[in-house]
């Protein structure tokens, strides 16, 4: 019953604190997205209001810049005009050569850095150029049109841009009549190079334009924008540039895709081909055009929204470390709450301890009973537990001593071997065969006392050293064993080994031990053959060399091949305990190789060992 009280009550408190988690968590947000909210609406502005100054700031030094260049031109059209011999000229110009005058006109263009300077008639045909003859040559042309001549008639120092008639060339023109005594004789007039006046440096992502009070755009750091217009230009301002061929053959249209924004009051948005931009205008001092600088407004609201992103950081971390302090603060409250019920337990502990000490007593006693039977338990297990250690222990040594038994056997075949084919050569008189007879007796002798030495340890592997092992050599030892034997029962032998010596991480001992094994095998189930073959096959593949012992005999049922490599598993029926094979796996496994047995499709069993390369042999392959 109390049981179900608490788990009710834990289930309670668990979904009271999600619901008043989730409600936690959602004002949270909200206040979050408030706070992202005001800050876009205040920042926007502000953002704008710096990038518009800055706009300004550069538009500023732009109208500097034009000034100072501007001023070095100002004056020059008042100076030129009291030109004694451009006076007379326009006088009388059969007093002076034409080529004389063009000469001047054509010094003073390269004194001062001008593009043209021309003198005009009080009716507008330009009488004296620079340039006395060819295509760009002005004289003869009609310029009464143009509202530079005629302010200038009137009397003005007229300023005025346009392109020109006859090269198609943009220029800056200024202009004054000029007078003898009162009388209008003619008008002189400058042409400039733009490109002195206005130096369009700024980069490509921040467009600067000059336009005129039409707001056709003169020039600007983007080429592709001049001789457009910001906006739809007026009627009679597109018919006043077509009467003054202002400029000259070139179509007036807007910028493609062009519209303004004025939803943010007190800032100019600007869309040009899908391009948001904040313009700002300044008008340049004593004329009429305007120049405009433009930015874009993608990395103002960019900027905006790094930091609304760095004020949620901000915000969060409090609610976070909010959230910390309030959890530690119920915590601290819930320990003074245990101390209090600690307390109040302790009171009543005197009392409590009376009532147990009577169950306490007659629980010693069940105990002591309970722990003495254990205790017997326990010594008898540990008795059973020394008997099984030993039992193991006697079947590990029964293994391997049986495992050792049919490992020396090998040795001991090959001595047999080798003694009678000592006598043969005995009886023959080949004492150089007969010695190195002997001397091989001696080496398998002293395998015999390697192998023999792996009874001083109890239940561990053999401890000898893996190194590089030439694999022909092994082979070649195992046949050279097993040669009488080979003879005697008349098997062919079929050797197919590669060009290149191969080379294995292995113990070349342990190994021809597994040789002789897979051939004495081969050897046995070849008796009833006619055409005993046996076949060794040494070869290399990827990081593995592989040796295939394969005869040509019955060969393998699937379910010998289920369990040929199991302990005490053996086919003979007159020899062998079964433990050839296994313990060949186990050491070929010693190797982080693999031995397996299969059948060959023409018929006959066939072994295949798996053995690792050695490591330089795997380098030179890499390199």
């Amino acid at each position: 019953m109390l049981q179900q009280q608490n788990k009710r009550s834990a289930a309670n408190g668990f979904f009271n604190f999600s619901r008043n988690s989730l409600i936690l968590l959602l004002i949270m947000s909200l206040a979050i997205l408030l706070a992202d909210w005001l800050s876009y609406h205040y920042l926007l502005p502000v953002m704008l209001e710096n990038t518009s100054t800055q706009i300004r700031n550069n538009l500023q030094r732009k109208i500097n810049i034009f000034e100072r260049n501007l001023d070095k031109y100002r004056y020059l059209p008042l100076t030129l005009a009291i030109d004694s011999d451009l006076q007379n000229y326009l006088i009388a110009p059969q007093t002076i050569p034409y080529q004389q005058v063009s000469q001047k006109l054509r010094d003073i263009s390269q004194a001062i850095g001008a593009d043209q300077v021309f003198l005009a008639s009080t009716s507008g045909i330009i009488v004296a150029s620079e340039q006395s003859s060819g295509p760009n040559a002005l004289r003869g042309h009609d310029i009464s049109f143009r509202p530079y001549f005629r302010e200038a008639v009137s009397g003005k120092v007229m300023t005025f841009y346009a392109v020109g008639t006859t090269e198609n060339m943009p220029g800056y023109y200024l202009s004054t009549r000029m007078t003898v005594r009162g009388k209008n004789i003619g008008v002189l007039v400058l042409k400039i190079n733009m490109d002195q006046l206005f130096i369009a440096d700024a980069p490509a992502s921040e467009p600067l334009t000059l336009s005129e009070a039409s707001g056709i755009i003169i020039t600007s750091n983007i080429p592709d924008w001049k001789y457009h217009t910001l906006g739809v230009a007026e009627a009679k301002d597109l018919q006043t540039v077509a009467n003054t061929r202002q400029f000259g053959g070139y179509k007036i249209s807007p910028l493609p895709g062009v519209s303004l924004d004025n939803h943010l009051p007190g800032f100019s948005i600007l869309t040009i081909n899908g391009q948001r931009y904040l313009a700002s205008r300044a008008a340049l001092p004593g004329t009429s055009m305007y120049l405009t600088g433009m930015q874009p407004v993608q990395p103002v609201y960019r900027d905006i929204w790094l930091r609304i992103a760095l004020l949620d950081s901000i915000l969060t971390s409090l609610i976070f470390f909010g959230y910390l302090v309030s959890q530690r603060i119920k915590l601290v409250r819930k320990i003074a709450e245990n101390n209090n019920a600690i307390k109040n337990a302790y009171n009543n502990l005197e009392i409590l301890v009376a009532e147990r000490s009577r169950e306490l007593q007659t629980k010693n006693l069940e105990l002591e009973n309970e722990i003495a039977e254990r205790l017997g338990f326990e010594e008898r297990e540990r008795n059973l537990q020394k008997e099984l250690i030993r039992t193991e222990k006697l079947a590990v040594i029964g293994q391997l001593s049986a495992g050792l038994a049919h490992e020396i056997n090998q040795p001991l075949a090959a001595i047999r071997a080798y003694s009678e084919n000592t006598l043969i050569f005995l009886q023959r008189g080949n004492t150089q065969a007969v010695g190195e007879n002997l001397v091989r007796i001696a080496a398998l002798i002293d395998r015999i006392g390697v192998l023999t030495g792996q009874l001083r340890s109890f239940a561990r592997p053999s401890d000898e050293t893996i190194s590089q092992v030439r694999l022909s050599h092994c082979i070649d030892n195992v046949m050279m064993l097993l040669k009488h034997r080979l003879e005697k029962k008349q098997i062919v032998t079929h050797k197919d080994f590669p060009p290149d010596e191969i080379y294995a991480q292995c113990n070349g001992l342990r190994l021809e031990q597994v040789l002789v094994n897979l051939l004495a095998n081969a050897i046995d189930v070849l008796d009833s053959s006619q055409h005993p073959t046996i076949s060794l096959r040494l070869f290399r593949y990827h990081s593995e060399a592989i040796i295939e012992v394969s005869d040509n005999g019955p060969g393998l049922s699937a379910e010998i091949i289920d369990h040929i490599f199991e302990p005490f598993f053996t086919t003979k029926t007159t020899t062998g305990l079964g433990l050839g094979l296994a313990i060949s796996a186990d050491i070929i496994k010693s190797f982080h190789g693999n031995l397996s047995a299969d059948n060959l499709a023409s018929g006959g069993a066939r072994f295949t060992i798996r053995l690792q390369l050695s490591p330089q042999q795997q380098e030179n392959l890499i390199g």
